[in-house]
């Protein structure tokens, strides 16, 4: 009807169009297809038996027109339709739009059999949602079923944070329904709407090698919401790292929806695929070694004791090669600390991580009581086991505040007198980052504040510094034969009680890690003359000094059972500890036998080789001579060593001073052998002084 057909008998085409009145329709149909066409021109090729259309793809329209495609309608620029095979070839389709879906056919052909039935796109694009187009795939082998609906499977380009494509296998394309509350007034009752989306699913597995993110491997159930723009995962997560035997890495729990960035929350709360509670951090287990890494994974046996633990965000930052852990801000205002991020360089096997420090097992110590508190900064190099600790230790030590203040008095005085001037903790921003981990941002905050303006305290950032002994800057190392970690260099003493220190002083520190627990051995030197040596074993403090007030007083104040006791003990303690400490942890350098040199002018003996005799090559002369100077060198240390060792240790409580000063002089000693010392008087007990070492690359030869 109102078909208009002009024949061309010699070329056998046959040129049809429909009626040219807007008002009629104009569109042609293809019955055997169950479809039609906004295009009103075709050609008719009676020999080859096809129907030719060509149109504007902009106006150019295709419809289904079975009921069961409800409607499905996408534009093309022509047209074939094979009359013999029933078919409608419909080319220069941009997509078809199915769902929320874009599907962008290869080369733009749709291929349509009888019945309206869509032959399946091979190697398609497709597009999701039609609104946002947050998500892309291709090499689709899609199914469109109908205007709502279509199957098949297609590749997810996955885009990771350096904007780098992953490609993932997705399939299950279903239409998912969500009910939408809404209300137009106060008066009305809320509308309800439904509305639907595309979910996609891939499941990966770990032979897939995927990566949710840098060096961060994924296994597990991955969703795609078309309208969201962010993959939901459920599955598991694990760090690519190196193999191990002492650190290997767990597969982890990850439920999120990560952006491309995607990061892993460290918690205390964390645990693995096998349900066993994992960690980031640093551990010690009784027996062989004592110290060692956890990098997500279990503690070799749940009762070891946690020294650090790692709490936050990890990311692997590919600027510095590194595993990164950022801890999260407590509050919206509040900063992201990164400065003091854990960080694990797996190539080079290097941890570096600041913070809350547990040294010390408080095994005898009350529920509430806290009296050990440490914080500081670690380096650790897994491969060699090493360990390097700059620490702030608070020892709360049970003791009689009048024997502390005593004792610091007499610190304080003597430092005036040494002119002991150096700080206790030179580098303020490394004081900041210990306190901090101690008492919070806000409190740090506070007391930089008030020092910036004059000199405060420690114990003035925090009533917790108000302790028996308070060392702000303490170098430690771990020894695994000895099961302890031991002091290198001086030590910044803070306080002792109430009393401001604030000094650089000589001394030694040790803590041993024991089954009956810790011990805690400290040794502090304000001059040869005065000196402190603190004891702490099975809960009780002992506390010996050169000033023999000190220990008088000691003495006197033990016997009182009301106070809280500070247990007397001899001189020689001290020496045990100090001649113990030197010869484990500052080893004496071996001695040196040097040739004696030939008189000026006297002729040099060589030795001739015998013939066919092998012979070391001739060292060239200045290489010689710095060998020589380097031995002299080691002799001379070798000879300081030896005197700083003759001065004459004094009997406890039986020389003073004047004594030990003039103990070279016969005549004196004499007749000073006989005198007594005074009460109050200060007992000299001149420490055995450690021996000078030679400056070496301690860095680079434990690998850092």
């Amino acid at each position: 009807q109102n078909v208009d057909v002009d024949f061309n008998v010699l070329k056998g085409l046959v040129g049809i169009s429909t009626g040219k009145n807007a008002l009629e329709n104009t569109s042609m149909e293809f019955p055997f297809t169950a479809y039609s066409t906004s295009i009103n021109r075709a050609q008719w090729n009676i020999n080859a038996k096809t129907i030719a259309m060509k149109g504007d793809v902009a106006t150019s329209t295709f419809t289904a027109t079975a009921p069961e495609q409800e409607g499905l309608t996408f534009n093309g620029s022509s047209a074939l339709y094979e009359i013999e095979k029933m078919t409608l070839n419909i080319g220069g389709v941009p997509y078809v739009t199915t769902a929320d879906a874009k599907v962008l056919p290869d080369k733009g052909l749709v291929v349509v059999h009888r019945n309206g039935e869509m032959m399946p796109f091979k190697n398609a694009r497709l597009v999701l949602d039609t609104l946002n187009e947050y998500h892309r795939l291709k090499n689709g082998n899609i199914q469109v079923v109908s205007r709502t609906k279509f199957t098949g499977d297609a590749t997810y380009l996955y885009a990771t944070v350096t904007n780098d494509t992953i490609p993932v296998k997705m399939g299950n394309f279903n239409l998912q329904q969500t009910t939408l509350t809404a209300s137009t007034s106060n008066r009305l009752p809320q509308s309800k709407t439904k509305s639907s989306f595309t979910v996609a699913k891939a499941e990966i597995v770990e032979l897939d090698n995927f990566v949710v993110a840098p060096r961060m491997q994924y296994k597990g159930g991955m969703t795609m919401l078309a309208p969201e723009p962010n993959l939901q995962f459920d599955g598991y997560v694990k760090p690519i790292i190196k193999r191990r035997p002492d650190l290997v890495a767990s597969w982890i729990p990850f439920k999120e929806t990560p952006t491309k960035d995607a990061a892993l929350k460290v918690t205390p709360t964390l645990k693995n695929e096998s349900d066993l509670p994992i960690s980031v951090g640093l551990h010690y287990r009784a027996g062989a070694d004592g110290l060692y890494s956890t990098f997500l994974s279990a503690k070799e046996a749940r009762n070891d004791q946690t020294i650090f633990e790692a709490n936050g965000l990890l990311r692997f930052d590919d600027k510095t090669k590194s595993f990164r852990i950022i801890p999260e801000p407590k509050t919206p205002d509040e900063l992201i600390d990164e400065e003091n991020a854990y960080t694990f360089n797996d190539a080079k096997g290097t941890i570096t991580y600041q913070g809350k420090l547990n040294f010390i097992n408080e095994k005898g110590v009350k529920e509430g009581e806290e009296l050990f508190m440490s914080a500081g900064s670690v380096q650790t190099n897994i491969d060699s086991t090493t360990y390097r600790f700059n620490s702030l230790l608070s020892f709360n030590f049970p003791a009689n505040r009048e024997i502390i203040t005593k004792a610091a008095e007499n610190i304080v005085q003597t430092n005036l007198d040494e002119q002991n001037s150096d700080p206790a903790e030179p580098n303020f921003e490394r004081l900041g980052a210990k306190l901090s981990a101690l008492i919070g941002r806000k409190a740090t905050d506070g007391y930089i504040a008030r020092t910036a303006a004059a000199y405060k305290p420690l114990f003035d950032a925090s009533p917790k510094f108000n302790a028996t002994l308070v060392l702000s800057s303490v170098d430690l190392r771990w020894s695994a034969p000895q099961n302890a970690f031991y002091s290198v260099g001086k030590i910044g003493v803070s306080n002792l009680g109430n009393t401001d220190i604030n000094a650089e002083l000589d001394g030694m520190v040790e803590i041993r890690k024991s089954t009956r627990g810790d011990e805690i051995s400290i040794y502090l030197e304000s001059s040869e003359d005065v000196w402190y040596y603190f004891d702490w074993q099975q809960d009780k403090l002992a506390l010996v000094s050169s000033v023999q007030e000190i220990n008088d007083f000691i003495a006197i104040k033990s016997k009182n059972k009301k106070e809280t006791a500070v247990l007397a003990i001899g001189l020689e303690e001290r020496d045990l500890f100090v001649d113990r400490f030197n010869s484990l942890y500052r080893p004496k350098p071996k001695k040196t036998t040097l040739a004696k040199a030939p008189a000026k002018g006297a002729p040099t003996k060589t030795a001739t080789p015998a013939p066919g005799s092998k012979t070391a090559a001739k060292t060239p002369p200045v290489v010689a001579a710095k060998e020589v100077e380097k031995k002299e060198e080691e002799v001379v240390e070798e000879e300081d060593a030896k005197l700083a060792d003759k001065a004459s240790k004094t009997e406890k409580g039986t020389k003073d001073t004047k004594v030990a000063a003039n103990a070279k002089d016969p005549k004196v000693a004499a007749k000073d052998t006989a005198s007594k010392a005074k009460p109050g008087a200060k007992v000299v007990q001149t420490p055995p002084k450690a021996p000078v070492k030679k400056k070496e690359k301690a860095e680079e030869k434990e690998g850092f």
